[in-house]
């Protein structure tokens, strides 16, 4: 129809068909619908998908509206008001607007609640009464796609009435099976309740909570971490995982890779939420599950893992702790208690927390070292201008001890006793020994000298035999085939060249020496003492002396067979009867195995580190009869050389 004018109806006929119905006017015209005026630069179109489409200019004031300001869509800007003919952002509401939303209820039952509906507001309530059992609620929303932008506000809300027993009553929260939050009831026989309200929203391909507001305050502070297996739910125990920056339900008494307590409702939590993550308490007061077989727990008492997955129990031994109980437990009662979280290292004798406590607490601290049955060290050295003493009977009242040391299979090689007498039964090698009696001998030892080259010359001498009745002069040299003094013998030298029997020797007026030209050995009893033409002494028994012992080197033999030339051994099981030796622990391997028949419970060991530990204390970390074991707490990535010592106390 073209520059037709009056008034009527426009109707598009079914046949023909238009391909694109329009309605529009020529430039620099305008149509009138209705008492609004269509200009040129507009026009309405309907596509064949049934889309009506407005085309508006683009100049300030051509804007498309609905009874004046209901609905207003400007040209310039494309600015949406609802309720304003001037919105002054992309969607501009004045007046009160609102969505859908979803109420839901549960009671005293454990159940899993799917709600298909998308809302923009879910109301999800729990109220079990008096019932004596713990129960969970889960609700999984499924009706909010996991699509960026998407947000919903979410209420939960859990109620218990007063019940004879301490019970638990938990809400759970879940968008299409992702754990988003939980809410749960203090573990208490009295009637509680709690509540928690946020913004849910979906940005990076993950859902965030926003704007959280609990009822109560509260106490810790925790950090959100993603974990993987079990869900860990609130007061249970956690570890690192073997996955990077990751975190699992503790399935370990004592576990050395423990890390924190899920929390409950954390004061102030840092990090970033993603999928399957939990807040973790770093810090501060928090209620922790404890394993009902848990030894009885007191205020103060330091809390461990136990092997019941996610539990806590008291710890008795060294190890990590998660913080300290701040109440008072029994078995049979409530299944939490109150604990302070402090992630530290339990040690039952020694424990520092602090820098602080380190300092104030290092003198007491140290006498229970020396007084242990193992001490590590590498070098034992005085004070400065002290002396080093090493008290064999410190308690006058008690019997005293030996100083030893043991060697080959177990045998005593070296020993003082209180008394101050030494006993060695190997070779005591030393360039110098000092002794009244030793100088004594050393003169005897020259006359013998002296005596032996006489009686050497002696064979050579022409001798007459005199009679028992006649007295006996010679001027010069006698030699008689039997001599027999009955009384006294007085005499300057004495050469004997077979046997020389007597009860006592003695020389008068200068030392005694026994082989004095250093022509050949000395053997005293039968061979169990000899002294060689060198000065090295060999005993058979043992040696003590009643004065001081001046000792250059010590030297300790082995007769290990598994010793190699240079004492190192690498193996992470050693067996062994040396009583000193060097071993290596290998990279990322926690401990190595010492297997020794010496090693009982009066043994002391030594371990020296000969390479970097990266700060890391070397020590025994067991010790029983026949075995002693050496290791950290926690396998280092690189080799660790030690020499290690074994002493036995008596």
């Amino acid at each position: 129809m073209d520059d037709e004018t009056g008034t009527g109806a426009l109707v598009f006929a079914n046949t023909p068909t238009l391909v694109t119905p329009e309605i529009g006017v020529a430039t620099g015209t305008s149509l009138d619908l209705g008492g609004t005026t269509l200009y040129a630069s507009r026009a309405i179109t309907v596509d064949t998908g049934g889309v009506l489409n407005i085309s508006l200019a683009t100049a300030a004031g051509d804007d498309f509206t609905v009874d004046t300001n209901k609905l207003v869509v400007e040209g310039d800007n494309g600015n949406v008001g609802i309720g304003t003919a001037t919105p002054g952002r992309t969607l501009d509401v004045v007046g009160n607007w609102g969505g859908n939303a979803v109420v839901d209820t549960s009671g005293a039952v454990d159940e899993t609640r799917t709600i298909s509906t998308k809302a923009l507001m879910y109301d999800l309530q729990k109220n079990t009464g008096t019932t004596n059992t713990s129960t969970t609620t889960t609700w999984n929303i499924t009706g909010l796609p996991d699509t960026d932008g998407t947000f919903a506000f979410i209420y939960s809300y859990v109620e218990k009435g007063i019940t004879g027993n301490a019970r638990t009553e938990t809400v759970n929260i879940q968008i299409n099976g992702a754990s988003i939050s939980s809410v749960a009831t203090a573990t208490t026989p009295t009637a509680d309740s709690r509540h928690l309200t946020y913004i849910i929203s979906r940005t990076d391909s993950v859902w965030h909570i926003a704007a959280a507001a609990e009822s109560g305050t509260g106490s810790d502070l925790a950090e959100w971490f993603p974990y993987v297996g079990q869900t860990p739910q609130a007061g249970e125990l956690v570890s690192i995982a073997s996955e990077a920056i990751k975190v699992k339900l503790s399935e370990n008494a004592y576990d050395n890779n423990l890390i924190g307590v899920v929390s409950t409702k954390p004061h102030t939590t840092m990090g970033e939420q993603t999928d399957n993550s939990i807040r973790v308490a770093l810090a501060g007061r928090i209620p922790v599950k404890i394993d009902p077989d848990s030894p009885p727990i007191s205020a103060g008492d330091f809390i461990t893992s136990s092997d019941k997955p996610g539990m806590a129990k008291k710890a008795t031994q060294a190890g990590y702790s998660v913080g300290k109980a701040m109440e008072n437990w029994q078995a049979g009662g409530s299944d939490q208690i109150e604990v302070f979280v402090n992630l530290s290292w339990y040690e039952p004798e020694l424990t520092f927390n602090s820098i602080k406590d380190l300092k104030n607490n290092i003198l007491s601290k140290i006498a229970g070292l020396i007084e242990s049955k193992i001490v590590k060290t590498n070098i034992i050295s005085p004070i400065t201008n002290s002396d080093l003493i090493i008290d064999l009977q410190p308690d006058n009242s008690q019997e005293a001890n030996k100083f030893v040391v043991k060697g080959v299979d177990d045998k005593e090689v070296f020993s003082v006793n209180a008394g101050g007498d030494a006993t060695i039964s190997g070779t005591l090698y030393a360039d110098k020994i000092e002794s009244k009696r030793l100088s004594d001998i050393e003169e005897l030892l020259k006359e013998v000298e002296t005596s032996q080259n006489l009686l050497t010359e002696s064979k050579s001498w022409e001798v007459n035999t005199a009679t028992t009745s006649a007295s006996l002069s010679a001027s010069d040299s006698g030699q008689f085939k039997d001599l027999f003094v009955t009384n006294q013998l007085a005499t300057t030298s004495l050469f004997v060249s077979d046997n020389f029997t007597t009860k006592n020797i003695n020389s008068l007026d200068s030392p005694l020496s026994l082989q004095p030209l250093a022509l050949n050995s000395l053997e005293i009893m039968a061979g169990k003492i000899k002294i060689d033409t060198n000065g090295n002494a060999f005993f058979e028994g043992n040696v003590e002396i009643a004065g001081d012992l001046t000792i250059k080197n010590i030297i300790v033999a082995s007769s290990d067979p598994i010793a190699t030339e240079s004492g190192i051994i690498d193996n992470t099981v050693i067996n062994t009867n040396s009583t000193a030796g060097k071993a290596i622990l290998p990279a990322n391997t926690e401990s190595i195995t010492i297997n020794n028949s010496k090693i009982s419970n009066n043994t002391l060991v030594y371990i020296t580190p000969l390479s970097s530990t990266q700060n890391k204390v070397l020590f025994v970390k067991s010790k029983g009869d026949d075995f002693f074991t050496v290791g950290f707490n926690e396998p280092l990535e690189l080799d660790v050389e030690f020499n290690w010592w074994i002493i036995e106390i008596q």
